[in-house]
């Protein structure tokens, strides 16, 4: 399922994210976008964040470094825990 903002002359911005379904758009800021979905293989509930490379705010060096501090700080209590990481087909 792709996601594409209201108005938009067709272009998507979030490709099919293989291994999850029923993909619903729960947050968005000018670097990411959040959904709740279904992880197929597990069938569970959940979230999953998308971050928008652009190469001026965010760049790929940004998201590994943000990726980086997220898995080093998993173990607190009030951090989410990665259980996947990977690029959209589109980068």
């Amino acid at each position: 399922m792709s996601w594409s903002p209201p108005g938009d002359t067709g272009q998507t911005l979030i490709p099919g994210l293989h291994g999850y379904t029923d993909l619903q758009l729960i947050a968005h800021g000018s670097t990411a976008m959040v959904f709740r979905a279904t992880q197929i293989r597990l069938n569970r509930t959940v979230a999953i964040k998308v971050l928008l490379v652009d190469d001026v705010m965010t760049t790929a060096a940004n998201v590994a470094r943000e990726l980086e501090t997220t898995v080093a700080l998993s173990s607190q209590p009030h951090i989410v825990s990665i259980i996947d990481t990977g690029v959209t087909g589109d980068g």
